[in-house]
Parts: structure tokens; sequence; C-alpha cells
């Protein structure tokens, strides 16, 4: 089945939307946040390498996208991060895709 340019190119759109530049980046924070809401710090701790400037555009974006929630709690003035609905139907796809490039490149956890 072929698929017309115009819905390819609908589709990449999307697909740039969610993975943008730093697709690998993007997909490690959707995992880290998997397991619960957490506070940007313990996120940065767990995102090695990534800067704070780079946590904070993908944090950004995918809230944008409907996927990351920011929750703000004025008692005590803190921020927790957590995964919407949507965000928490992206990971089981993602890790999908994460277990099929392992079986490609022989490396299969």
């Amino acid at each position: 089945m072929e698929r017309n340019t115009a819905s390819v190119r609908a589709a990449d759109e999307r697909l740039d939307a969610l993975l943008g530049h730093r697709g690998a980046a993007t997909v490690s924070l959707l995992f880290a946040l998997s397991d619960g809401a957490k506070r940007f710090g313990v996120l940065r701790s767990q995102m090695g390498r990534m800067s704070q400037k780079t946590l904070v555009a993908e944090l950004r974006a995918l809230e944008q996208l409907g996927a990351v929630e920011r929750i703000v709690f004025a008692e005590i003035p803190r921020v927790e991060y957590s995964l919407t609905a949507a965000g928490e139907e992206l990971v089981p796809l993602l890790r999908a895709v994460e277990t099929w490039c392992a079986r490609r490149t022989g490396r299969v956890e």
C-alpha cells in the first residue's frame, strides 16, 4: 500500500514535533518519567550529560505536545514533571522500537 506524499509529510512533521533533532534525548526523558513523577534535579542527575538548557527545552517541548505535565506545588515551592496519559501511551511503543533496534544490532537484553 503506497502512501501519498502529503500523508508522509504530515507523519514526518508529527514525528519531528515529538522527537525533534534530539530524538534519543527525548526518548530517554520519557523513559526516565515512565516510573513516576520526578523533580527537575532528579531528572537532571538521571539524564547524565544532558545540559540544563537542553533538559528544560525537552521538558517544555514535551509539555507543549501534551506528553508531560509540569506540576507546581505552592505550599512547598517545588516543581515535578510526570507523564500524561498520552505520554504513558508512548512508552510501550518506544520500548518496542528499542527492542527492535537491539535485535537488529545483536544487543538483545
